[in-house]
Parts: structure tokens; sequence; C-alpha cells
């Protein structure tokens, strides 16, 4: 439930506008760029960013968002006066920071406490259960991260097929061959080598390096900035590439209404 002065405050919130009336290239459009989304997750995401910036504001501990919100917050604050004058000093009349976290096995247990305070205090404000796609579990939230800011240009992904993503039907299956061929051959070694594959996979799967191939450098004029909000033209606002989103990601963000653990107000981020 929320008292009279929440109802206002989302209110705002939910009335304010993060483009210009004349916009072509939208936040939502710059957002599902930059994080291979589609339009209408991108928008879905932007919707849930309100309501973390909600739970900052009116939350007496800290809170944390998902990984998929963080990544609004980021590109949001490359939008610095959107941002910093619009949201926080006309809207929520408080600075909302997003600070480096210092690291560590107490700072990565506090923020993994604070999002599962988060996703208690959305149910208790918005009567709903956030939706799991935007906002997972604890245990992966946390753990389901390992990203890198890359140059295209220069580099071209190939997406990685884990063997552990179904381990027991590949398993099963190099038994069943395995199986068969004994049948066929009468030789009993042929089932536990049958599994080496599976093995072979599993292994090179979790110890190879990540799978970013190098190309040829185009000669076409450079994008001003990657990922984090910039128009990718080659020019850019002094403020806008400052490096918001650009990092690759540990854990998490942190954020309280009197400020989180080592912040002097608003947030805190795990990179």
């Amino acid at each position: 439930m929320m008292t009279n002065a929440e109802d206002e405050l989302w209110n705002k919130l939910q009335a304010f506008q993060f483009d210009e009336p004349d916009t072509s290239f939208t936040f939502v459009k710059r957002l599902a760029r930059d994080n291979y989304w589609n339009d209408e997750f991108a928008r879905r995401v932007l919707e849930e960013y309100r309501r973390f910036l909600f739970l900052c504001i009116t939350s007496n501990s800290g809170v944390t968002p998902s990984d998929q919100v963080d990544q609004a917050w980021h590109l949001h604050l490359s939008y610095t006066d959107n941002y910093w004058n619009k949201l926080c000093r006309e809207t929520l009349q408080k600075e909302l920071h997003h600070n480096p976290t210092k690291g560590g096995t107490e700072e990565n247990d506090k923020y993994a406490d604070y999002y599962d305070l988060t996703l208690q205090q959305y149910e208790a404000k918005f009567g709903t259960l956030p939706p799991p796609d935007i906002w997972p579990k604890g245990d992966e939230r946390f753990s389901d991260i390992d990203f890198v800011r890359i140059n295209r240009r220069h580099f071209r992904l190939a997406r990685r097929i884990h063997a552990t993503a179904f381990p027991h039907q590949m398993l099963v299956a190099s038994i069943l061959t395995g199986f068969f061929l004994c049948m066929i051959f009468r030789e009993l070694i042929i089932l536990p080598l049958s599994i080496v594959p599976w093995l072979l996979s599993y292994l090179a799967n979790h110890f190879s390096p990540h799978a970013y191939e190098p190309v040829q450098p185009s000669n076409a004029g450079g994008s001003g900035c990657g990922t984090n909000g910039c128009s990718g033209d080659g020019h850019h606002s002094g403020h806008g590439c400052s490096g918001h989103g650009c990092s690759s990601h540990g854990c998490s963000s942190g954020c309280s209404s009197s400020g989180c653990s080592g912040c002097s107000s608003g947030c805190g981020s795990s990179h």
C-alpha cells in the first residue's frame, strides 16, 4: 500500500518524460539497440525502471535493481540534463548517485540482501510480483552476469553454446548412443567412452575464453560511444559518454532514500 505522498510521487514518475517531443531516436529505441532487445521489452524495462526510482525514494533500507533495470539507469545517467535536472531536482527533489562498490564479500552480501529486500518492497508497494524476466530471483541475478563492452567494428561475436545448458539431455543421449554401439559391436568399453565427448564439451565451455573474434576495422566514421547512450554517429556531448554503463558488470547497484553504504546520497553500484 502507498501513502498519499507516495501516490503523488508515483503519479509524477508515471508522467515523467524521458524524451523531448520531437525525438525520433527515443530512449526506448536506444535502450533496445544497446542491449539487443526488441522495442517492447525495452519499453517494459523502462517502466520497471520507474518503479525502481520510486523504491529508491520511498525505501528506508537499501534497494538494488535487476541487471535489466540497471541498464536503463546507466543509459539515463548519460542524459545528464534529463536525469539531474528534470528527474532528480524537479521530480524526485533528491539526487540519486550511481557509484562503484568497494568490492569484496561483504559488499557482495550487502547488495544481495538489498536485492531481496527490493523484491519484497516491490510486491508490498505495487501489490504484484515483479516480472521474472526483468526481475529474476536473487541467485540468478548475481550469477548470470559476465558482460564486457566491445567495439563491434573490431570484433565479431560468436554465441557460445554451453553443454551445461541442457546437461541431462546431452548426458542421456550420450549414454543411449553408447549403449546401442555396445550392442552392435559387442564392446563394453564403448559405453564409458561415449560420455567423453559430452565431458570434453562441458570442460571446454567452462574453461575456454570468451568468443570475441577480431575482424578488420572499418574505415567508416567511428561511433561516439558504444553502450552508454550516444548516437553512434561520431558526435556526442561532453558529458554524454562519461562511462556509465560501459564497464563489465560483476554485481549490482544499490540505492536508498538516505544513501547507501559508502555513498553520500542516493545509489551505489557494483562493477
